[in-house]
């Protein structure tokens, strides 16, 4: 299972043009994705429990089975490009 503790390493990684973080586990609960580009990233089974996802776009995302627990949305694109807010 891939460990990212900050959001830098996920951006580091996206900017290469990796997508795939399917079961990523981020370390810190709570990790600040605020403003994070993650459309069309695969994050099927990754644990994003109390992520911070203001402002992120998650547009076209694979998020079957991410574990949101007390996640944050707060103009959050989602995969439909539908806005979550919450």
């Amino acid at each position: 299972m891939l460990r990212i503790t900050h959001l830098e390493e996920l951006t580091e990684q996206y900017s290469k043009g990796d997508r795939y973080f399917q079961y990523c586990y981020f370390e810190n609960n709570g990790s600040n994705f605020e403003k994070a580009n993650l459309s069309k990233a695969d994050l099927e089974g990754a644990v994003l429990k109390g992520a911070n996802l203001k402002d992120a776009n998650l547009y076209q995302a694979k998020i079957t089975n991410t574990d949101f627990t007390d996640a944050i949305f707060c103009n959050t694109i989602m995969p439909n490009g539908s806005i979550r807010n919450n």
